[in-house]
């Protein structure tokens, strides 16, 4: 491997068709890779939220004819003034109140080429004319959370973990003895009705979604909140990956009476299942825990090597409660442009004072 950073090409990409090669390239080699990082959820992504008026901004490293680092970014303008410019990863960045929360993205790199590639990138985009960087949910010890640092501008973060757990290594007896009586507390309540808990079999996931979606609006709606499935992008999403990547996806529920009280969604790849949505019926079950005992079963009944609880609060995080490894996690953002977004950020206020009116 040559360590002259002159034999590596750095090339912009910006077409989302000539990115094939870039992430064929990544495909197997990087150990840590992620079902957000996959072609499955990036493309769904592409297909659901990309507007004609962003701009890939994709960047890939090549030594000779081997890819060695791929950075899939792109950038939003705004249309209006102070035409604020933002640099996302692909997957993120879309509006909050319709977002999949895409975690764990980051730049991808060949093991190796790390030394070579950290600062040529951060003069890369040191010299990027962006007003805004932000990435959301980047793990700790991510390249982007590397190369973060040798960045130019005014850098703020936020702290968050990453609660995960490693299935064959778990047992009942790894959480608090307050949690391990809450458990069985439910079990014993469970076992007073018809109750049957499972994962759901393929045919049944497009079907439960609608019960899924009133269990977890409900529960958001009461607490003032428009909750995630209350956007029909983001229930578009998610139809489209249940419907074209099955095996991606997995429901598991309690059932008493064969009706549903407790739906737990997930995403799946070769290694994990992925927390990521759940409802349960708290007009008539919830008194029981229903939510936390599904957990307890999912994990006990887990066919992967992770249950990833994915990102959550540093205190307080009810994740905690099931003894999960906590990995450091971050969102990042950059201001290289503050007079411009405090000129918007005035302009925002200034508008709903007005609309108030």
């Amino acid at each position: 491997m040559s360590s002259e950073l002159e034999d590596i090409q750095e090339v912009i990409v910006s077409s989302y068709e000539q990115l094939e090669r870039a992430f064929l390239a990544f495909t197997d080699v990087i150990e840590c890779r992620t079902i957000f990082e996959s072609r499955i959820w990036l493309d769904t992504w592409y297909k659901h939220y990309w507007q004609q008026s962003w701009q890939l901004h994709c960047i890939i490293y090549s030594q000779g004819d081997t890819i060695i680092g791929f950075a899939p970014f792109y950038i939003q303008k705004e249309q209006t003034f102070p035409y604020v410019s933002s640099l996302y990863f692909i997957g993120q960045g879309e509006p909050e109140n319709t977002e999949v929360s895409s975690e764990y993205l980051d730049i991808q790199i060949k093991p190796g080429y790390e030394k070579q590639l950290y600062p040529q990138l951060a003069q890369h985009l040191n010299n990027l004319s962006v007003d805004l960087f932000i990435a959301k949910a980047v793990l700790g010890t991510s390249h982007i959370a590397n190369i973060f640092p040798l960045l130019n501008g005014n850098s703020s973060q936020r702290n968050y973990y990453r609660y995960v757990i490693e299935c064959k290594e778990w047992s009942l007896q790894s959480v608090s003895k307050n949690t391990r009586s809450r458990i069985k507390r439910t079990q014993n309540q469970l076992q007073q009705f018809n109750v049957n808990i499972r994962w759901l079999a393929k045919d049944e996931i497009m079907k439960m979604w609608p019960t899924l979606a009133e269990f977890h609006q409900t529960r958001w709606l009461n607490k003032g909140d428009l909750g995630a499935f209350s956007s029909s992008e983001f229930n578009a999403f998610h139809l489209s990956l249940i419907k074209e990547h099955l095996n991606n996806v997995a429901i598991s529920a309690i059932f008493i009476d064969n009706k549903p009280i407790a739906i737990n969604y997930y995403l799946v790849d070769g290694s994990t299942f992925y927390f990521y949505q759940s409802g349960w019926d708290q007009i008539n079950y919830q008194k029981l825990s229903p939510g936390l005992y599904l957990h307890y079963w999912s994990i006990e009944h887990c066919n992967a090597a992770k249950y990833d609880f994915m990102m959550g609060g540093v205190n307080n995080s009810y994740k905690s409660k099931f003894a999960c490894d906590k990995q450091p996690m971050l969102s990042l953002s950059l201001l290289k442009n503050k007079q411009k977004l405090v000129i918007h950020k005035i302009i925002l206020l200034l508008k709903r004072r007005f609309f108030k009116l």
